[in-house]
């Protein structure tokens, strides 16, 4: 939490959007988990989601990766299905296009 808000200020921001979510293995499967009191095994993936707020804007940003540095085979692939799919609507999405044609376009991917 601490080098998360040290790092967002020192970019500029007046504070974080919400606290920090950080959460390991199954536990990142939680919405909003809190807790942070179990060890994060070799093997995990571990979720940060952060935001700062920023003369006036509110960021949001989730990340997962391995914890020892290296994903397995499935969670390389879908590491790559999830990252397809945001690419894929990075290409269509404009302004002013309604999310539901941002959905279409997602599932075709």
């Amino acid at each position: 939490f601490a080098t998360i808000d040290y790092h967002c200020r020192l970019k500029g921001a007046q504070c974080l959007a919400y606290p920090p979510v950080v959460a390991g293995g199954n536990r990142a499967n939680t919405l909003h988990y809190i807790v942070n009191n179990q060890r994060i095994l070799d093997g995990d993936l571990v979720l940060v989601d952060a935001g700062a707020m920023f003369a006036g804007y509110v960021s949001d940003i989730t990340r997962t990766w391995p914890v020892n540095g290296v994903f397995t085979d499935i969670q390389s692939r879908i590491y790559n299905l999830v990252e397809s799919v945001q690419h894929a609507c990075l290409t269509v999405i404009e302004p002013g296009m309604p999310l539901n044609d941002l959905n279409s376009a997602m599932q075709t991917v």
